[in-house]
C-alpha cells in the first residue's frame, strides 16, 4: 500500500512539474526499507534520479517522524540511514510547450518527507487544480512532509482513517453536509475528516503590514484582557461571571473611552477569547498577532491548522463550566509555563499572517496545506 501511495504521489507530482523542477523524496535506504527500490518505482512513473544526498532533519523544523501500524503506532523511530532522493522528469514526460501561463505557477518543486510507513492512499487522478482556484499563485516551491501522520509543524496530527465518499467536496460551509448526520459531529455539521478549519482574520484596514508585537512579558501589567458584546450564550455566561468586576482580569462590553483595543491585548498576558454567534472567533488571531497567549472558551471547536499546530503549547483552553475559575486557572499557570506558551505564540505567529505575495509556511500556505492533508488522507473507494 505505502509504494501504491509514492506512486500515486509521483503520478500526481508528474502532471505538475515544469522543465527543470524536482520531486525530492526522502527515505530510509536500509532493510528492509530498501526494498522499496525507489529509483525503479520513479522510473516506471517518468522519472531519473538526479541526486542521492543524506538526510537532514534539521533542515524540517518541527518535523517528527512517526511510525505507522497498530502496535507501535505514534511513535518515533530512528532514521539511520535516510536520504533524500532527487527525481528530475524523464524527457519523454516533459511539457510539450514550456511557458506556462503565470496563473499556473504551481509547483517548482515538490518535497516529501516520508515516515517508516504511511497509512494514506491517494486517488492517482487528483491534481491541485482541485485544491486551489487558477488565479491563485501557489508559489514556486511546495513541502509536504508525510508521514503515516502528517506533521510539518510541531505536533502529531489527528488519523484521517475513515472512508468519505469521493463526491464530498472539501467545505467549511454549514449545508455541505446538512443533509448527511453521519458525515459531521461538531457544530454548523462540521466534519473534521473531510472540512478544514480556516481562521478567522479581521484586517480592519486592509493593511497587511505591522500587525504584529507586543511588550515584553516583564511590562505585561494586565493579567487578562476582552472586550465584546453578548453575542450568544457563551459570552453572555462570561460577562455574567465577570464584566467590570475585577482589577486583574479587565472584562468589558464596551470599550470604557481612551482605551485602546489594540493597546490593551499588547500589554496583557492573556488574552480572553470566548465563542460568540459563531464558534469561531477573530480575537485568536488578534490575540498571537499581539503575543498575547489566547485564553479559548469555545464548545465543539476544531480550531485551525490542528493537524499540525500543537495549540496546548501557546494557548490555554478552559471550559464553559469553568468560566467561574478563570481567574484561579490563569493565576495557577506557572511563571516558567507562561513563558512558554508566549514563546510558543511567537513562533506560530507566522503561519497566520497574511502576505501578498503569500510566504512560506504563512496563512495562505496553511490553508493550502490543510485542504491537502484532507485530500490524501481520504481513502477512495472506487
Amino acid at each position: 500500500m505505502h509504494r501504491e501511495l509514492l506512486t500515486a504521489f509521483l503520478e500526481n507530482a508528474r502532471d505538475l512539474l515544469e522543465e527543470g523542477g524536482e520531486v525530492h523524496v526522502t527515505h530510509r535506504d536500509d532493510y528492509p526499507y530498501n526494498t522499496w527500490r525507489l529509483e525503479k518505482l520513479a522510473s516506471k512513473t517518468g522519472f531519473n534520479l538526479k541526486e542521492k544526498v543524506g538526510f537532514e532533519k534539521e533542515n524540517y523544523p518541527g518535523y517528527h517522524n512517526k511510525r505507522g501500524g497498530d502496535i507501535n503506532c505514534n511513535k518515533p523511530f530512528l532514521l539511520k540511514l535516510c536520504f533524500t532522493f532527487k527525481f528530475t522528469l524523464k524527457k519523454s514526460y516533459l511539457p510539450k510547450n514550456n511557458v506556462i501561463d503565470h496563473n499556473d505557477q504551481m509547483v517548482k518543486m515538490i518535497d516529501t518527507v516520508s515516515g517508516d510507513r504511511v497509512k494514506c492512499i491517494v486517488k492517482s487522478s487528483m491534481s491541485m487544480n482541485d485544491v486551489v482556484d487558477d488565479h491563485d499563485k501557489m508559489g514556486r516551491k511546495i513541502d509536504v512532509v508525510s508521514g503515516d501522520k502528517v506533521e510539518p509543524i510541531v505536533k502529531s496530527s489527528m488519523p484521517m482513517n475513515d472512508v468519505v465518499d469521493d463526491d464530498d467536496k472539501i467545505d467549511t460551509g454549514p449545508r455541505a453536509t446538512r443533509y448527511v448526520p453521519q458525515l459531521y459531529f461538531t457544530s454548523k455539521h462540521f466534519n473534521p475528516k473531510k472540512d478544514a478549519s480556516f481562521p478567522e482574520i479581521n484586517l480592519k484596514t486592509g493593511e497587511i503590514e505591522g500587525l504584529t508585537g507586543g511588550l515584553p512579558p516583564s511590562n505585561r501589567t494586565v493579567l487578562a484582557f476582552f472586550a465584546g458584546g453578548a453575542h450568544g450564550h457563551i459570552r453572555s455566561t462570561f460577562l455574567k461571571h465577570w464584566k467590570e468586576k475585577d482589577e486583574q482580569l479587565l472584562v468589558y462590553e464596551t470599550l470604557p473611552e481612551g482605551m485602546s483595543y489594540p493597546d490593551m491585548m499588547k500589554k496583557s498576558r492573556y488574552c480572553i477569547c470566548p465563542s460568540g454567534w459563531e464558534v469561531a472567533s477573530p480575537r485568536i488571531v488578534e490575540a498571537i498577532y499581539a503575543e498575547c497567549v489566547p485564553v479559548l472558551i469555545s464548545q465543539h471547536y476544531v480550531l485551525p491548522f490542528s493537524d499540525v499546530l500543537d495549540w496546548n503549547s501557546f494557548s490555554v483552553e478552559v471550559s464553559v463550566s469553568d468560566i467561574p475559575n478563570l481567574k484561579k486557572i490563569l493565576l495557577g499557570i506557572p511563571e516558567d509555563r507562561y513563558l512558554r506558551l508566549r514563546e510558543g505564540v511567537k513562533q506560530v505567529q507566522r503561519h497566520f499572517l497574511v502576505n501578498d505575495p503569500p510566504k512560506r509556511y504563512d496563512v495562505f500556505h496553511m490553508i493550502i496545506h490543510s485542504i491537502w492533508l484532507r485530500r490524501l488522507n481520504v481513502l477512495v473507494y472506487s
